[in-house]
């Protein structure tokens, strides 16, 4: 099994803590999250994950996936990021497939994969110089992982109650237009509800009112870019649906806790361990 490398990121407790990575997805790439140390809370495909030092987060290509706003994160994290990726019978870009559970705890490769993730990082800081020895590193990691989740075959326990296949189909639905001007009143009609019972509901089961979730799914989104992309951060915003960058960059703070250009400059690969 192969695949292409495109990055990584390392990013510590005091980091996580307070600049949590909301909510966003990724079209062509595949993540692998690991917990190097402390706990925290993580989300995937909408369903939220207790996670701690040793676990491992498979974020397949075009998978909701993010922090749990407003939790505690005593985290310190690698990312590696690919793309590329085909393995037999699943999608472009994925690893596991949707029942799969996308936390896996490692025991016996604990150590080879720190050790892995420790030299992907220090040599990422100078990829022009050893991108392939990047890609045999990002590799080796990948079949590793594909091993530790075929030799366990987990799945989610299935859950067919009304409510959850609702709520799933709202938060689709909003992940699919995030970027629109979305009322209450609009999205409520679409699903046939009341717009005050659709707010209740909706922040029952999320945390969150239904606006709230659009923006941090914007916010998730600019960060994404922010890590991963040389777009300028005005048009970064524009794209997110911040027409005005004041207005953007106050959003941003308010949510991650920093100025979008701090936190590019934070992930430029210069936070060598």
């Amino acid at each position: 099994m192969k695949a292409s490398f495109v990055n990584t990121h390392f990013v510590d407790a005091q980091f996580h803590r307070q600049h949590s990575q909301l909510l966003h997805r990724h079209k062509e790439v595949i993540e692998l999250l690991y917990v190097i140390a402390g706990c925290g809370r993580y989300i995937v495909s909408e369903r939220e994950y207790y996670v701690q030092a040793g676990d491992l987060i498979i974020c397949n290509a075009n998978t909701l996936h993010g922090e749990a706003l407003l939790r505690e994160h005593e985290m310190q994290s690698y990312c590696s990021v690919l793309t590329n990726l085909q393995v037999p019978s699943l999608p472009p870009n994925a690893l596991i497939g949707k029942k799969c559970d996308p936390v896996v705890t490692l025991t016996l490769n604990k150590s080879p994969v720190e050790h892995i993730y420790s030299a992907l990082h220090f040599l990422n800081t100078q990829k022009e110089k050893y991108q392939e020895e990047c890609e045999l590193l990002a590799n080796t990691l990948l079949n590793i992982v594909y091993k530790e989740v075929t030799g366990r075959n987990i799945v989610h326990r299935s859950d067919n109650r009304k409510s959850e296949e609702l709520i799933q189909r709202i938060t689709e639905y909003l992940d699919e237009h995030y970027m629109e001007d979305i009322s209450l009143q609009e999205l409520a009609s679409l699903f046939h509800l009341d717009y005050y019972y659709l707010a209740h509901f909706f922040k029952a089961k999320t945390n969150v009112s239904p606006l709230k979730y659009v923006i941090q799914r914007r916010i998730g989104e600019a960060q994404n870019l922010l890590m991963n992309s040389e777009t300028q951060i005005s048009e970064i915003g524009e794209k997110m649906g911040f027409y005005d960058s004041s207005y953007f960059s106050t959003m941003f703070k308010k949510y991650v806790g920093i100025a979008p250009s701090q936190y590019r400059k934070h992930f430029s690969n210069k936070n060598i361990l």
